[in-house]
């Protein structure tokens, strides 16, 4: 299970969500242009490539914009896809 949401909740631990989150060390390097992260509702329905494409798109003085465009489309796509349901879109 992969949820951003899981990050500190002790009730979903009884059955089985870790609360301690997996980390990983990134070297900043000059040819790494950005880093997205987001919650599952951002990935349920947009590639990390396509993901990739919009943010380089808005280049670094809009990221802001790229981050409200990238929560937007998901919201778009769960409600062309599944009606009224919604799962958590968030992106920075």
């Amino acid at each position: 299970l992969a949820m951003s949401r899981s990050l500190g909740d002790l009730v979903a631990h009884g059955v089985g969500v870790s609360e301690k989150p997996e980390t990983r060390v990134l070297e900043l390097r000059p040819d790494i242009k950005f880093i997205i992260l987001c919650s599952d509702g951002i990935w349920e329905f947009i590639s990390t490539q396509e993901a990739a494409s919009i943010v380089s798109g808005f280049g670094k003085s809009r990221v802001q914009e790229a981050t409200d465009y990238l929560c937007k489309e998901a919201w778009k796509r769960w409600i062309d896809e599944e009606g009224h349901v919604v799962d958590d879109c968030t992106a920075i």
